[in-house]
């Protein structure tokens, strides 16, 4: 990636070198030097007023530069910004040229200019501009795009190690283990409800691995799968757990992040206690803002501290899918999270 600093000094030589280049070409092409006459001491003189020049625009540049960036920081106005950009870098070569050519001829090697000349100074001040913007919003832009798309990979790697979390954490032994523990007593109590119990358990994980790449899914599906869920939970907590819904009549006009009121659910029974005196009351409702609010009341179980590996795989992908943040909140009696819902029309 070329810096600013590096586009200056390629800016700096270009310019520089250009100039005297230009005069000496124009000046053998209509036999007024020869080829002994280009190689001279003299050389050394057109190159001081190349790189003179060059040296003035190209600090005037990026003096314009950061002033009209600061002046107007939004993209929405970049094209007002290099239009007043252009006009007010070409009247600054215009007055650097000038100005610096009188003092150069005039100060240092007297020396008369025609009017050709003058007339081909200021065509350059025109022109000189216009290739310095060029090159350095190039690279200012390539920097832009270079940094996003290191972003957007950044997230990408973010939502994939998130996603194979997420995997790790719902097949993992100790819920295999409960799992496997309860339903062997079923099988002894009630075939019928072990069968179901074992059909819900394959939903659950069918669900997992179909959308573990999946960016969305439809809420009404994810409700699906969280009844699937909330079925082998009941098995073991009963009404020791309640969970209680109110999202209107449209779920399905929203897409969520894939497992998420699973994680959120998990999370409430790791880190609160569950019993017959102290219930775990969860509630799923729709916010006004198209959030949906996961909350449970606080009962928290005394155990090692949380790494919050659940919450923050939820946090990274909607990093990802959205530039809206999932908000955590904690109070005295209730611990809360706000998911961001997506418009099924948006996706």
């Amino acid at each position: 990636m070329i810096t600013r600093i590096q586009a200056n000094i390629l800016v700096l030589v270009l310019v520089g070198l250009g100039i005297p280049a230009y005069f000496k070409a124009k000046y053998y092409l209509i036999g007024q030097l020869t080829l002994g006459d280009i190689f001279t001491w003299g050389i050394f003189i057109d190159l001081s007023f190349g790189f003179g020049m060059s040296s003035l625009v190209v600090v005037g540049h990026e003096l314009v530069v950061r002033y009209l960036r600061k002046r107007f920081p939004a993209r929405t106005s970049h094209t007002t910004r290099f239009l007043i950009q252009m006009g007010m870098t070409t009247l600054y070569a215009w007055i650097a040229v000038y100005s610096f050519t009188q003092f150069f001829f005039n100060v240092l090697f007297p020396f008369t200019i025609g009017k050709d000349t003058w007339l081909d100074l200021f065509i350059m001040a025109f022109f000189i501009p216009i290739f310095v913007n060029g090159v350095k919003e190039s690279v200012y832009y390539y920097g832009e795009w270079e940094a996003e798309y290191l972003r957007r990979e950044q997230l990408q790697k973010e939502n994939i190690k998130a996603q194979y979390e997420i995997l790790k954490n719902q097949i993992n032994p100790h819920f295999l283990f409960n799992s496997f523990n309860t339903l062997t007593e079923l099988i002894d109590e009630s075939k019928e409800l072990a069968i179901k119990f074992l059909q819900q358990l394959s939903r659950v994980y069918r669900f997992v691995l179909e959308h573990k790449d999946t960016e969305v899914v439809e809420l009404d599906d994810e409700l699906k799968v969280l009844d699937s869920y909330l079925f082998l939970l009941k098995i073991r907590f009963g009404e020791n757990l309640q969970v209680h819904y109110n999202l209107g009549n449209n779920p399905s006009h929203y897409n969520i992040v894939p497992l998420t009121l699973q994680i959120l659910l998990e999370n409430a029974l790791k880190h609160n206690v569950v019993s017959k005196d102290n219930p775990l009351k969860v509630d799923i409702e729709l916010s006004k803002d198209s959030k949906l609010v996961f909350k449970n009341n606080l009962q928290k179980r005394k155990a090692a501290p949380s790494t919050k590996t659940g919450l923050q795989n939820i946090i990274n992908r909607y990093r990802f899918i959205s530039d809206q943040s999932v908000d955590i909140m904690e109070t005295p009696t209730d611990f809360v999270v706000k998911v961001p819902l997506i418009r099924v029309e948006a996706v």
